[in-house]
């Protein structure tokens, strides 16, 4: 499956990567750089939530300054649409509450499982 770089005006996809760890922030947004994605990524969910909407997020679920459900909470209202992926590695107990928060279909697979 090819991966879509491109909006259908054909400006790059706007990202934003809501990550405090540098360890994987920094190699994950290297990384969707390198495959042609505009990437912003921010350490908190208040820098998240004071970001103009993206196409899509990438958000981790322990920040520093907030809940990640809380954040995914206050992205969902402000857009019914927008794709939300939660970052988690060990975090399988709280699916639902994901589910919960506005997250949706965007939530899926396990560690290291492929997104489809």
């Amino acid at each position: 499956m090819a991966v879509v770089t491109e909006s259908p005006a054909g400006a790059p996809v706007r990202l934003l990567v809501v990550e405090d760890d540098e360890g994987i922030g920094a190699p994950l947004v290297a990384g969707l750089a390198r495959e042609g994605f505009e990437v912003r990524h921010v350490t908190t969910g208040g820098a998240a939530l004071s970001a103009d909407l993206p196409d899509a997020v990438l958000l981790d679920l322990r920040l520093p300054d907030m809940d990640g459900f809380d954040v995914c909470r206050a992205l969902r209202a402000r857009s019914a649409t927008l794709p939300i992926l939660i970052l988690y590695l060990v975090a399988q107990r709280y699916f639902l509450a994901g589910m919960t928060a506005g997250s949706g279909k965007s939530w899926r697979g396990r560690a290291g499982a492929p997104l489809e």
